[in-house]
């Protein structure tokens, strides 16, 4: 399962490029097909993909979820109550220290990057922008029929996308860490999820009853 779910190339952003080279210390890693089943798992409703790796006393941690598990849809925003569901997601998100629990080890949050990716439209404000606006409306109904088919197409690939880094105390393995994603979205039903550390590699899938993913035995 591992293979299958493990994506080296997304999974740690450069918020986490500490623990990049973890992922090639650790040996059989199918990196290749872990791209297409990652993208796969992503989009799969009610599932999403949590990759976390220690590295030393850092612990860096990716989370990605089709929209629809955490808002409802998986279009661009269409009005103030969307709009406000995305950014009440993100808010949420970005609260990494309720979302991980670390049993064993005192682990503190770093940082957290939160991308919501085809849901929230473009804002700019900037007044040189207004030539390229004006010249995009006259020719909005020309191209509607394309933007429309384009659209369509996102609605299938909104998702978001988490990162986070933990500073822990020390550098022993956590016992068991528990996420706290089904606690705020009920739609979410399992979490597909890979641990790396030194000497360690595990996978498992998490769900609202079994929430807590068991490291040292």
């Amino acid at each position: 399962m591992l293979q299958k779910t493990l994506n080296a190339r997304r999974a740690f952003s450069p918020v986490s490029a500490g623990c990049a080279g973890l992922l090639f210390l650790l040996g059989g890693v199918n990196v290749a097909s872990g791209e297409e089943t990652r993208h796969a798992a992503a989009h799969e409703h009610g599932a999403a993909q949590l990759n976390i790796a220690q590295d030393g006393r850092v612990i860096t941690a990716e989370f990605v979820s089709p929209a629809i598990n955490l808002v409802g849809f998986e279009h661009m925003a269409r009005d103030a109550d969307e709009e406000k569901a995305v950014r009440d997601a993100i808010a949420l998100l970005e609260d990494g220290g309720s979302l991980f629990r670390f049993k064993g080890t005192e682990c503190a949050l770093e940082s957290a990057l939160v991308k919501a990716e085809g849901l929230l439209a473009p804002v700019s404000g900037e007044a040189g922008h207004a030539d390229e606006h004006e010249h995009e409306d006259e020719h909005h109904d020309t191209h509607a029929s394309e933007h429309d088919g384009e659209h369509a197409d996102e609605e299938g690939h909104s998702e978001f996308e988490a990162t986070y880094r933990f500073n822990c105390q020390s550098e022993d393995m956590p016992e068991s860490i528990r996420i706290g994603f089904f606690d705020k979205w009920l739609e979410l039903e399992d979490v597909d999820t890979v641990f790396l550390g030194s000497g360690k590699q595990l996978s498992a899938e998490l769900t609202s009853w079994v929430p807590t993913l068991e490291i040292e035995d």
